[in-house]
C-alpha cells in the first residue's frame, strides 16, 4: 500500500477518501490488522491536517489501543507521538510531555533513535512554550511524525 499525502493545495477530501478506502480494503478484504491499523493511523493525519483535533486525538486513541492488542511498539510509538501532538495543539501541554515520554521509551526500545530524539526536542520545545491554546495551535501543526 502506498501513502497518499495531502497536497500543496490541502486537498484534504481526496486524501480522506482515500484512506477511507484504504481502511475498508485492509478490513474487510484482506483482513490485515496492520494494514488497517496504517490506513487508521493516515486518516488521523489527516484529521490532524485539518485541524480537527477531536477526532484525530480519537483516531490516534484508537490506534495506540489495536498497537498493544498487536504488541506492535512501532506502530504504538506513531499513535503516541501523533497523540502528542494533537494535545499540544489544544494547549494541553503539560498531557503532551507526558505522552511525548512514552512515545520516547517505545523509541528507544524499538531502537527508533531519530523519534526519540525528536520526542525528546518536542518535550524540550513543550516545556518553554507558552500556555495559552492559540499559541499551541499556531506550532503544532507540523509536528505530526
Amino acid at each position: 500500500m502506498h501513502r497518499l499525502r495531502v497536497d500543496e493545495q490541502g486537498s484534504h477530501s481526496e486524501a480522506l477518501l482515500a484512506h477511507l478506502d484504504e481502511l475498508r480494503i485492509a478490513v474487510h478484504v484482506e483482513q490485515d490488522r496492520y494494514a488497517a491499523l496504517a490506513a487508521r493511523l493516515h486518516l488521523a493525519n489527516v484529521q490532524f491536517s485539518r485541524r480537527d483535533y477531536q477526532r484525530a486525538s480519537d483516531m490516534y486513541m484508537q490506534c495506540v489501543e489495536e498497537s498493544r492488542e498487536l504488541a506492535d511498539r512501532q506502530g504504538e510509538e506513531k499513535a503516541l507521538s501523533n497523540l502528542a501532538a494533537v494535545l499540544a495543539a489544544l494547549g494541553n501541554h503539560p498531557r503532551a510531555i507526558e505522552v511525548f515520554l512514552q512515545a520516547m521509551s517505545l523509541a528507544e526500545q524499538v531502537r527508533q533513535r531519530h523519534e526519540c530524539l525528536c520526542a525528546l526536542s518536542l518535550c524540550a520545545a513543550l516545556a518553554d512554550a507558552p500556555r495559552s491554546p492559540a499559541a499551541g495551535r499556531r506550532g503544532a501543526r507540523s509536528l505530526a511524525l
